[in-house]
């Protein structure tokens, strides 16, 4: 009963089948890829920010 005596791929394929799994996947994949890149960007956008001398910010945090 734990083991099954002939194992398929057949309930892989169905789930995988209908679309809404693999939807669900590249949806995951996609918003992590974007908000990846999006604070990347602002993390290097402050980090210049504060790196120059003369700014509002730099000048505030020395």
């Amino acid at each position: 009963m734990l083991f099954p005596s002939n194992p398929t791929f057949e309930s892989y394929n169905v789930v995988l089948s209908g679309g809404v799994v693999t939807r669900a996947a590249v949806v995951s994949v996609v918003i992590t890829l974007v908000g990846t890149a999006l604070s990347l960007i602002c993390t290097v956008a402050l980090a210049y920010g504060l790196s120059r001398p003369g700014t509002v910010a730099a000048s505030r945090c020395w």
